[in-house]
């Protein structure tokens, strides 16, 4: 069964807020829209 990406959008909000795997809060990241190694 396919979760919904607004799910799965908020699972990665509450992983980020998480200090569980990080020292810090994750703010932002930002996702390339094209590989520069091609």
């Amino acid at each position: 069964m396919s979760l919904s990406s607004s799910i799965l959008l908020n699972r990665l909000r509450d992983l980020m807020r998480s200090k569980i795997y990080f020292k810090d809060i994750i703010d932002a990241y930002i996702v390339p829209a094209s590989d520069p190694h091609q």
